[in-house]
């Protein structure tokens, strides 16, 4: 297989934006508690994951999800941006038919530019036909099936995650900021 891509050399991706340094940001703070949460069937699973964590008193967590299936569901891929504004945008909407099985995702949760929650999730997971695809689910779009489904959340202490717009991707990303109530 001839992949330009498997050479065995990282691939640099330069943004269109202005360079910022430090590119990593980080905060300390003391270890946010852990949590197994369960969601029912029919809640949507990125908004509802936001109004469970809320209501125990967690600002921004990372989650843990592996299993349980939904019966909508919709997600994106990344592309190249026509418009060379971003190096990468999101692709038009996938619809895959359902059940929905989920194999593995990771989400943050956090806040956004208006301190409205926020997520954003990365997962793998195979539709009704068997085939395993994997993106970035679409809040509102991913309504939880039959069982429900269970999460594990780590809330991020004392530290909260809000969304600002960064000049050198041209997209919000979440920023660690001091002040979370966990």
């Amino acid at each position: 297989m001839n992949d330009p891509h498997s050479s065995g050399e990282p691939r640099r991706v330069t943004h269109p934006g202005e360079v910022i340094e430090p590119r990593v940001l980080t905060e300390v703070s003391e270890t946010g508690e852990d949590v197994r949460l369960v969601l029912p069937e029919g809640a949507d699973l990125l908004n509802g994951l936001c109004t469970v964590l809320n209501d125990l008193g967690i600002t921004t967590a990372g989650v843990r999800l592996g299993g349980g299936s939904f019966t909508q569901f919709s997600y994106y891929t990344g592309y190249e941006d026509p418009t060379g504004y971003r190096v990468a945008t999101f692709s038009p909407p996938h619809h895959p038919p359902c059940p929905v099985h989920m194999s593995i995702a990771i989400v943050i949760i956090g806040l956004d530019e208006e301190e409205a929650p926020k997520s954003h999730c990365h997962a793998i997971f195979l539709d009704a036909e068997g085939n395993t695809l994997g993106g970035h689910l679409i809040p509102g779009e991913c309504i939880i099936g039959p069982g429900g489904m269970v999460a594990w959340a780590t809330s991020s202490g004392g530290v909260d995650l809000q969304a600002h717009h960064d000049p050198e991707t041209n997209f919000p990303l979440f920023h660690p900021t001091k002040g979370a109530a966990q």
